[in-house]
């Protein structure tokens, strides 16, 4: 042992205590125990004493170096002290306490560069107002859902990505990413977490799953529910943006369902896999219902979970065939036109606010085939209806959908059916009566 003392006190028995607690004979072993120096004062205990010595002195390890300046470490135990000499794997007190400061400056720094980023950043965001009652079909859809999901939080200011978690079974962010993208939402950095914005490479990043948002101005206080209320008296005649909207939703619900079967077979898939899978899924709920997607999800899954037995294959290789499992299935499904049976709805996995909406409004829920869905939302207008058709097939559908439109279906087939027992043709009582409503988008 090869110890420096600095005393830190200069009461005699004090310092003689010091003095037998550090001391060690030729061979480098202390020459008393800690017991051995009790009695002391009023301590009765080892623990006491070996305080008491710490307190009053300060003790360098000779053969310990600092790794950065080479001068002698400090020690607070015996323990701590080596008998030969050799290179710290800490630094002295003198380097650390520059080490601290450095890191304090780093620190500081790197909170002032966030901060001007994130300053940045919310000069960035939009602004001005938003007129709601000229929102786009798939958005107002969108916000009645919401609400739904979130009363009263989305009335009360500001909320949370992770309080939208009943919005949908899956892909909650992508959903709310949307109306951002549409300029309803505003992002609200000031009321996020500490740690959700964070610099990285020297870009700003952000957790998506904690950022805050609030509704963009434009709804007066307290109207809200008035302009929901307006949303739910809307034709919903923008038939593209809807049905992909539906497709974003039943591909997460589908995906809800596969994770699911993937976690109760030990299934682990990369990214890049469940890309393949959605795109399968996507590509099939154009034509099959959720119900039946789920069931070809099913099938495939166990079939990757037997083959994950086979002696030339483990769970990982199985793993890997199920996206090209799903695509081959699906095509021979439409291609050998075998019906795909449906599963019910897990219980554990509800249809979340976005599906209920679905429902209410359209009549559309898992059971619903995407080729339904199409045309469900096809015939609330008149510009997406099928060309293919008779023309009288067409009239026949574009007095209806007028009708709808117009909110006049009693007293159109009222007329329809007074026309025609005037004696006037099929064919010329719908051109009639259709001439007699007002024209579409008026």
């Amino acid at each position: 042992m090869n110890l420096k003392l600095q005393l830190l006190c200069d009461a005699p028995e004090a310092v003689a205590l010091v003095q037998r607690y550090w001391a060690v004979d030729a061979a480098g072993q202390y020459r008393e125990k800690v017991s051995d120096l009790l009695p002391f004062r009023a301590f009765t205990r080892p623990a006491q004493i070996t305080q008491y010595v710490r307190e009053q002195c300060r003790v360098f390890d000779l053969n310990q170096a600092c790794p950065r300046c080479g001068e002698p470490v400090r020690i607070t135990s015996r323990s701590a002290a080596r008998p030969s000499p050799q290179r710290s794997s800490r630094p002295c007190e003198r380097c650390a306490g520059k080490i601290e400061q450095a890191m304090r400056e780093a620190r500081a720094q790197a909170e002032k560069t966030l901060a001007d980023s994130l300053q940045a950043y919310m000069k960035a965001r939009p602004s001005g107002t938003v007129d709601y009652a000229a929102v786009t079909d798939d958005i107002a859809l969108l916000l009645i859902a919401l609400h739904e999901a979130l009363e009263p939080a989305m009335a009360q200011g500001t909320f949370g990505s992770a309080e939208c978690r009943a919005l949908a079974p899956k892909h909650v962010g992508h959903f709310i990413r949307r109306l951002y993208q549409a300029g309803v939402l505003l992002e609200e950095p000031s009321q996020a977490q500490r740690g959700t914005y964070f610099l990285k490479d020297g870009q700003l990043r952000v957790k998506d799953s904690q950022r805050v948002y609030a509704l963009m101005p434009g709804i007066p206080p307290g109207q809200l529910r008035a302009v929901l209320a307006a949303y739910h008296q809307r034709s919903f005649n923008d038939a593209p943006r809807l049905f992909d909207l539906w497709l974003d939703y039943a591909e997460a619900d589908c995906m809800a369902y596969f994770e699911a079967q993937c976690i109760l077979y030990a299934h682990q898939l990369y990214d890049d896999e469940h890309a393949e899978v959605r795109s399968a899924l996507r590509g099939g709920l154009e034509h099959y219902c959720v119900a039946q997607m789920w069931s070809a999800i099913c099938r495939v899954v166990r079939d990757a979970a037997s083959l994950a037995n086979r002696t030339y294959y483990d769970r990982a290789k199985a793993s890997a065939t199920l996206p090209g499992k799903l695509r081959r299935y699906l095509e021979r499904a439409r291609r050998e036109a075998f019906e795909l049976k449906g599963c019910t709805r897990p219980e554990v996995q509800p249809p979340g606010a976005l599906g209920m909406v679905f429902q209410d409004l359209f009549g559309i829920d898992e059971n619903t085939t995407g080729t339904m869905v199409w045309a469900t939302f096809a015939h609330r207008s008149e510009e997406w209806m099928a060309t293919g058709e008779p023309t009288s097939w067409m009239a026949a559908r574009r007095l209806m959908v007028r009708a709808l439109q117009s909110d006049m279906p009693f007293a159109t087939l009222e007329r329809f059916a007074q026309t025609l027992k005037a004696g006037v043709a099929l064919e010329a009582a719908i051109d009639e009566v259709l001439a007699r409503l007002p024209a579409a988008g008026a």
